[in-house]
Formats: C-alpha cells, sequence, structure tokens
C-alpha cells in the first residue's frame, strides 16, 4: 500500500467527487482512479460507491478512514518534526 493511495482515498471521502480530489492532488482522474483501485485490491474490500453525484464511501470505506488519517497524519507529525530539528540545529540530516 503506497503512501499516495491513502492521500488520495482521503481526499476523495471529503470531496467525494473523483474529479474535484484530482485537481487538488495535482493527478488525472485516471490516475486517481488507478491509485483507488489498487488501495481496494489491497485491503480486499470496495471503499466507495460509485454513483451518478459522485462518490460515496461503503461501510468498509466508513471503517477504513480513521485509520488513514492516523498513516498520514503520522506522517505529517514525523515530517514537521524533522523540519523542526533541522531549523533547530541547522544540518540537513
Amino acid at each position: 500500500m503506497l503512501f499516495r493511495q491513502l492521500e488520495c482515498f482521503l481526499a476523495v471521502a471529503r470531496l467525494g467527487n473523483l474529479s474535484r480530489a484530482a485537481e487538488e492532488m495535482f493527478l488525472t482522474q485516471p490516475t486517481l482512479t488507478a491509485r483507488l483501485k489498487a488501495l481496494e485490491e489491497e485491503v480486499g474490500d470496495e471503499l466507495f460507491v460509485r454513483t451518478s453525484r459522485g462518490m460515496r464511501l461503503t461501510d468498509a470505506g466508513r471503517e477504513f478512514v480513521p485509520y488513514a488519517e492516523r498513516v498520514v497524519g503520522g506522517f505529517e507529525e514525523g515530517r514537521r518534526r524533522l523540519e523542526e530539528l533541522r531549523g533547530a540545529t541547522g544540518d540537513d540530516f
């Protein structure tokens, strides 16, 4: 499972729309769709229901959101911490 797949999943979950999420992620719609499908294959479940009005989370998708948020949030927190350390020491690790 790739980190970028989780970011895409969360963007679509939040926006409920593939084209808006693709635009936000600076991706084409086919690339975003491929990342979502790969994530669904990895977790072994459909995470979204595709409707005429956009994308809606399935029960599995709703259950998965907090886990994806923790992974993405933990990464961002770690990255910020390393930036703080670089700023405090003036080193580039």
